[in-house]
Protein backbone atom coordinates (compact mmCIF):
# COMPACT_ATOMS: atom_id res chain seq x y z
CA UNK A 1 0.00 0.00 0.00
CA UNK A 2 1.80 3.27 -0.68
CA UNK A 3 1.86 6.73 0.81
CA UNK A 4 -1.79 7.83 -1.16
CA UNK A 5 -3.72 4.82 -0.65
CA UNK A 6 -2.70 4.80 3.01
CA UNK A 7 -3.29 8.60 3.67
CA UNK A 8 -6.80 7.87 1.80
CA UNK A 9 -7.76 4.97 4.29
CA UNK A 10 -6.92 6.98 7.14
CA UNK A 11 -9.34 9.87 5.77
CA UNK A 12 -12.02 7.56 4.67
CA UNK A 13 -15.13 8.14 7.27
CA UNK A 14 -16.16 4.85 9.66
CA UNK A 15 -19.52 4.09 7.90
CA UNK A 16 -16.90 3.86 4.50
CA UNK A 17 -15.12 1.06 5.91
CA UNK A 18 -16.23 -2.76 5.36
CA UNK A 19 -18.30 -3.47 8.29
CA UNK A 20 -17.83 -7.46 9.05
CA UNK A 21 -20.96 -8.92 10.71
CA UNK A 22 -18.81 -11.29 13.62
CA UNK A 23 -21.98 -13.40 14.96
CA UNK A 24 -22.40 -14.37 10.94
CA UNK A 25 -18.70 -15.63 10.58
CA UNK A 26 -18.55 -17.30 13.48
CA UNK A 27 -21.78 -19.36 12.60
CA UNK A 28 -20.00 -19.83 9.53
CA UNK A 29 -17.13 -21.44 10.91
CA UNK A 30 -19.47 -23.40 13.37
CA UNK A 31 -21.76 -24.97 9.81
CA UNK A 32 -18.61 -25.32 7.91
CA UNK A 33 -16.94 -27.81 11.11
CA UNK A 34 -20.09 -29.18 11.77
CA UNK A 35 -19.78 -30.65 7.75
CA UNK A 36 -16.02 -31.71 8.08
CA UNK A 37 -17.42 -34.18 10.55
CA UNK A 38 -19.98 -34.92 8.63
CA UNK A 39 -17.44 -36.13 5.59
CA UNK A 40 -15.40 -37.90 8.22
CA UNK A 41 -18.64 -39.55 9.94
CA UNK A 42 -19.31 -40.89 6.54
CA UNK A 43 -15.76 -42.24 5.54
CA UNK A 44 -14.84 -43.31 8.78
CA UNK A 45 -18.83 -45.10 9.09
CA UNK A 46 -17.25 -49.07 7.31
CA UNK A 47 -14.76 -49.00 10.34
CA UNK A 48 -17.47 -47.83 12.94
CA UNK A 49 -16.84 -51.22 14.72
CA UNK A 50 -13.15 -50.87 14.90
CA UNK A 51 -12.80 -47.13 15.49
CA UNK A 52 -14.46 -45.04 18.89
CA UNK A 53 -15.17 -41.77 18.64
CA UNK A 54 -15.85 -39.34 21.43
CA UNK A 55 -17.69 -35.88 21.02
CA UNK A 56 -16.63 -32.88 23.55
CA UNK A 57 -17.36 -29.21 24.27
CA UNK A 58 -14.44 -27.03 23.25
CA UNK A 59 -14.19 -23.48 23.87
CA UNK A 60 -12.75 -21.02 21.90
CA UNK A 61 -12.29 -17.41 22.65
CA UNK A 62 -11.72 -15.02 19.66
CA UNK A 63 -10.91 -11.26 19.12
CA UNK A 64 -14.01 -9.46 17.90
CA UNK A 65 -16.65 -12.44 18.52
CA UNK A 66 -15.74 -13.45 22.41
CA UNK A 67 -15.91 -17.03 23.60
CA UNK A 68 -17.95 -19.80 22.18
CA UNK A 69 -18.60 -23.41 22.29
CA UNK A 70 -17.93 -26.18 19.51
CA UNK A 71 -17.40 -29.51 19.41
CA UNK A 72 -13.82 -31.24 19.30
CA UNK A 73 -13.67 -34.78 18.29
CA UNK A 74 -11.21 -37.78 19.52
CA UNK A 75 -10.68 -41.07 17.47
CA UNK A 76 -9.58 -43.60 19.38
CA UNK A 77 -8.15 -46.27 16.68
CA UNK A 78 -5.92 -49.48 17.66
CA UNK A 79 -4.36 -47.78 20.82
CA UNK A 80 -4.13 -44.12 19.35
CA UNK A 81 -6.13 -41.13 20.20
CA UNK A 82 -6.31 -38.86 17.52
CA UNK A 83 -7.54 -35.22 18.16
CA UNK A 84 -9.50 -32.74 15.91
CA UNK A 85 -9.50 -29.20 17.50
CA UNK A 86 -11.34 -26.40 16.00
CA UNK A 87 -8.90 -23.24 16.39
CA UNK A 88 -10.85 -20.85 15.34
CA UNK A 89 -11.70 -18.26 12.34
CA UNK A 90 -10.09 -15.08 13.04
CA UNK A 91 -6.91 -15.96 10.58
CA UNK A 92 -5.26 -14.33 7.89
CA UNK A 93 -5.83 -15.38 4.39
CA UNK A 94 -8.52 -18.02 5.86
CA UNK A 95 -11.63 -18.82 7.05
CA UNK A 96 -10.74 -21.05 9.69
CA UNK A 97 -9.10 -24.04 10.93
CA UNK A 98 -9.11 -27.22 12.71
CA UNK A 99 -6.11 -29.37 13.62
CA UNK A 100 -5.62 -32.80 13.52
CA UNK A 101 -3.04 -34.12 16.41
CA UNK A 102 -1.86 -37.45 16.55
CA UNK A 103 1.34 -39.52 17.90
CA UNK A 104 3.17 -38.19 14.61
CA UNK A 105 2.54 -34.61 14.64
CA UNK A 106 -0.15 -32.35 13.96
CA UNK A 107 -2.02 -31.73 9.96
CA UNK A 108 -3.92 -28.09 10.12
CA UNK A 109 -7.00 -27.87 7.97
CA UNK A 110 -7.39 -24.42 6.74
CA UNK A 111 -10.81 -23.28 5.25
CA UNK A 112 -9.96 -21.37 2.45
CA UNK A 113 -12.29 -19.58 -0.34
CA UNK A 114 -13.71 -21.46 -2.66
CA UNK A 115 -11.75 -19.36 -5.62
CA UNK A 116 -8.80 -19.86 -3.81
CA UNK A 117 -5.99 -21.76 -5.75
CA UNK A 118 -6.36 -25.25 -5.81
CA UNK A 119 -5.85 -27.29 -2.47
CA UNK A 120 -1.76 -27.35 -1.17
CA UNK A 121 -0.40 -29.22 1.15
CA UNK A 122 2.59 -27.26 2.73
CA UNK A 123 4.97 -29.00 4.99
CA UNK A 124 7.07 -26.50 7.45
CA UNK A 125 8.38 -29.25 9.63
CA UNK A 126 8.97 -32.85 9.23
CA UNK A 127 5.69 -33.43 11.88
CA UNK A 128 3.85 -30.99 10.77
CA UNK A 129 1.62 -29.84 7.49
CA UNK A 130 -1.30 -27.66 6.25
CA UNK A 131 -3.63 -28.99 4.17
CA UNK A 132 -5.96 -26.10 2.52
CA UNK A 133 -9.36 -26.89 1.33
CA UNK A 134 -11.53 -24.95 -0.23
CA UNK A 135 -14.96 -23.70 0.90
CA UNK A 136 -17.86 -23.96 -1.13
CA UNK A 137 -19.92 -21.29 0.22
Amino acid sequence: MGKNKFEEFLNKEDSELVKIDWDTKKEFFIDKVNEFYKQMDAFLAPYQNKITVKKENHSINEDYIGSYQIEKRILHIKNNDIIFTPIGTNLIGAWGRIDMEGTNGIVKFVLVPENNNVPKKHTHKPQQSIICHPAVV
